[in-house]
């Protein structure tokens, strides 16, 4: 059996996300979700999160660190473009990043009553440079037992073979060296990637991802110390319904959520011999 974790990004962005999001964690389609605390309404979904992680406890909540969204609440905030272009010339603020951080950190455990099960970045801040050294140096002061999520190992869909490797090249294999120089967990494998367009069919990608998993698994690929012992984690970002007008992939995530809600989905795991689980803690 393979093992494989599905991770929902973007929860509490909106109420189509997080409605999506329970359903699949109570219906145990999703094993894990990372939440934008920044959310003015972040309280409201975060208390259904928590008191849903009651009855399902594998299921793990992560901090998915945002610059790049304007939630305009006075902390930092910059356009993808412009975070990518200061990262790269050094020019970031690092106590703005770490001022950013330790409010969404607060605002996580304010809610939760406890620290997130992992990190990830929203369009994959964390992995830039300033970006990862002030999370990698946070998370050291947190005494974080948790992990990072990792691009390192990306499953190249061929037809998004661009966007995959660039991403990788947008600081992947440093954040893997830091978090290992620091002993931090990561993921092993990861996929997800596409571009959101109503042309690709997700039923068909996400099956070639799942094919991609148990792949892994036959050929016993060694992990290093400092990644988890899972074959693949994939990222999805499901929604309900197109109601909110401002997010640009609305009707992706629906397609997402039809897909991960559906028999065909269970079957497509199980005739992989798929197991669905959330990263186990303590892996090292």
């Amino acid at each position: 059996m393979a093992n494989v974790i599905f991770c929902a990004d973007d929860y509490a962005l909106n109420t189509p996300i997080s409605q999506a999001i329970v359903d699949l964690i109570a219906h145990n389609r999703l094993q894990a979700t990372s939440c934008m605390t920044q959310a003015s309404d972040w309280p409201i979904h975060g208390t259904t999160l928590r008191e849903l992680q009651l009855s399902k406890p594998l299921a793990q909540i992560g901090l998915h660190f945002n610059l790049t969204h304007d939630f305009g609440d006075g902390m930092l905030f910059l356009p993808l473009g412009q975070v990518m272009q200061k990262a790269w010339l050094r020019t970031l603020s690092k106590s703005q990043i770490e001022q950013t951080l330790i409010y969404q950190w607060q605002r996580f455990i304010d809610v939760m009553g406890r620290a997130p099960d992992f990190v990830d970045g929203h369009q994959h801040i964390h992995q830039f440079p300033v970006i990862r050294d002030v999370l990698i140096n946070f998370l050291v002061a947190q005494n974080f037992t948790g992990w990072i999520r990792s691009l390192s190992d990306t499953v190249i869909t061929p037809r998004f073979w661009f966007k995959s490797k660039m991403l990788q090249f947008l600081g992947a294999q440093a954040l893997t060296r830091l978090s290992e120089t620091v002993s931090i967990q990561q993921n092993q494998k990861f996929a997800g990637i596409y571009d959101f367009s109503e042309t690709t069919p997700y039923p068909t990608l996400t099956q070639f991802w799942l094919d991609h998993a148990n792949s892994i698994r036959q050929t016993q690929i060694p992990t290093r110390k400092s990644r988890i012992d899972h074959s693949l984690l994939i990222m999805c970002h499901p929604a309900v319904d197109v109601s909110d007008l401002s997010d640009t992939i609305a009707a992706a995530r629906v397609r997402e959520y039809q897909y991960l809600s559906s028999d065909q989905f269970l079957k497509d795991c199980s005739d992989r011999h798929i197991t669905l689980a959330p990263t186990p803690s303590g892996a090292l």
